[in-house]
């Protein structure tokens, strides 16, 4: 992956019709190696072997994933999906406007996370946003009863981080699936476990007596 990522800081590798630079690679590698089941696994093995391909100057050909994904990435595609998240998140709180306050969350960020560190901290549109967040941001604190679902190897919202927000909703219970890479977890990974404690909760309204633990 850092022979891929420092290719393409020589030159955009050329991937079927587009053009892959190293602010894209890390992404890509980043979600897709997001999902450990079987078939997840052996998608993104096939994108590494693209990449791979690319950085080596040799033809690089698409599947049809791949495709979709970059389509989303570099196009305007994707803008139905991240154009509201932005909008969402840009209204909810406000973000540093001065670009050397994520120059310098980037480099503090590489010797931990040489790979996703400047991805993760990157500038994004909130730096730009023409209004100013309506309302003072939310301040999560309270007993509302919640069933908060989150694998320990989650990439996107991290486990840390739902353990964060069941301590702030002290009403709420934690159902932790173990051992698992997995973003999409209820009703989409195929734990058994996890999809029954969940079935049981939106069906009753009550919540487990404890915090529940699945495993794969």
């Amino acid at each position: 992956m850092n022979a891929i990522v420092a290719a393409a800081q020589d030159r955009p590798l050329r991937v079927g019709p587009y053009e892959v630079d190293d602010q894209a690679v890390p992404y890509i590698l980043s979600v897709g190696s997001g999902d450990d089941r079987p078939a997840a696994r052996a998608e993104f093995t096939s994108t590494v072997r693209t990449l791979n391909e690319a950085a080596h100057g040799r033809p690089a050909d698409l599947g049809s994933e791949l495709d979709g994904f970059l389509t989303s990435v570099l196009t305007s595609a994707g803008s139905p999906l991240a154009s509201p998240a932005a909008a969402i998140t840009c209204g909810d709180r406000a973000a540093p406007r001065d670009p050397d306050a994520y120059w310098n969350d980037v480099q503090r960020s590489r010797a931990r996370h040489p790979l996703v560190g400047p991805l993760k901290n990157n500038i994004w549109p909130c730096a730009f946003w023409p209004n100013h967040p309506r309302e003072r941001p939310t301040h999560v604190a309270n007993p509302v009863p919640a069933l908060i679902v989150s694998a320990t190897g989650d990439t996107a919202t991290t486990y840390e981080g739902s353990q964060a927000m069941h301590r702030a909703l002290t009403g709420s219970r934690l159902l932790t699936l173990r051992g698992t890479t997995a973003h999409g977890i209820y009703g989409e990974y195929g734990n058994a476990c996890v999809d029954a404690k969940v079935n049981a909760y939106l069906a009753t309204g009550t919540l487990p007596a404890a915090d529940p633990i699945c495993h794969p």
